[in-house]
């Protein structure tokens, strides 16, 4: 196999339902020398036997298999095999529209003072509906602040990977934000403005069951990046970091996340006069039935309907 320009570095755990839809996105791309590492951080759902007979299909996806360790020393473990002059990410779930990775490979090859580049994206609900197009910002955020794009969209140079000291394991989440602050201060960033990648939000996912701790992390990064621009080790940040982990599966909490999910969810169709709102917004309202905010937007949707009704049988 001749050496790829771009090694896309994929986690997967339990991600049987949408894998091959995610893994053909990236084996699709157009005008790109690629390979494609998955690593299966013990997943228990089939994954392995869908990623097996997918490599057996393509030798651009390379498998690598290892105990379930969480999803940052998986991209430890996947940036280490990488033999790209280029890394991309993708998530499981999610979709790297065709020209993707030739679009942003092209961008860090035409502009050596950059870093790491993403693009703009579609936010996908569950079942694959639209939920809005998000866009950032095309160049490093005045104030000197952390460029914080979906970390699945973003490609970056493996010479700055390693020279920012690439994902640490103490960011059990949050990792990616990490890395972008230590990155920014080494190269610049670009967003090309394209909408190149589709996340799908799942209600289940990271961002949904554990934003608070993923909040508390990007404080720690904030005060880890204030440390280094003092020259001061950030040694003690990367401990406190170390210490917030996800909660047991379970506990009092998930229900009202999910909840908040669901509210997330329907609201985005709600502003669309998606009927799917309403199922969503319902969902919301199991969790929480004194959620407010959900009764007023089945209530809008209800008078919307009524009044769709009313004109059509004038």
């Amino acid at each position: 196999m001749t050496t790829p320009l771009v090694s896309v570095v994929m986690g997967v755990y339990n991600g049987a339902a949408h894998l091959e839809e995610t893994v053909q996105s990236i084996l699709s791309q157009v005008d790109c020398e690629l390979e494609l590492i998955a690593i299966d951080d013990g997943s228990q759902d089939g994954s392995a036997q869908v990623l097996a007979r997918l490599a057996h299909a393509d030798a651009r996806l390379r498998v690598i298999t290892q105990p379930n360790a969480g999803l940052t020393r998986a991209l430890v473990r996947g940036c280490n095999e990488a033999r790209g002059e280029f890394i991309a990410r993708q998530d499981v779930g999610d979709i790297s529209l065709p020209i993707r990775l030739s679009l942003q490979a092209r961008a860090l090859a035409g502009s050596p003072q950059i870093a790491f580049v993403s693009c703009a994206h579609r936010l996908m609900g569950p079942a694959g509906e639209p939920l809005a197009t998000t866009t950032t910002p095309q160049d490093r955020p005045a104030g000197g602040a952390v460029p914080d794009p979906h970390h699945g969209s973003v490609m970056f140079r493996r010479s700055a990977y390693l020279q920012a000291g690439g994902y640490r394991p103490a960011f059990y989440f949050a990792q990616d934000v990490d890395l972008w602050s230590r990155m920014i201060e080494i190269g610049g960033f670009h967003a090309c403005p394209e909408v190149l990648y589709e996340a799908r939000f799942d209600l289940d996912s990271i961002t949904a069951r554990h934003r608070p701790t993923q909040q508390a992390l990007r404080a720690l990064i904030d005060q880890a990046a204030t440390l280094r621009r003092s020259g001061a080790s950030d040694a003690p940040v990367l401990a406190q970091a170390a210490a917030l982990r996800p909660a047991p599966k379970g506990d009092s909490t998930s229900s009202s996340r999910r909840g908040e999910a669901a509210y997330f969810v329907g609201s985005c169709l709600a502003q669309q006069n998606d009927p799917r709102a309403r199922a969503y917004l319902l969902q919301s309202l199991r969790s929480n039935p004194l959620h407010i905010k959900s009764w007023l937007k089945l209530a809008r949707l209800a008078l919307g309907t009524l009044g769709f009704l009313g004109s059509a049988s004038r």
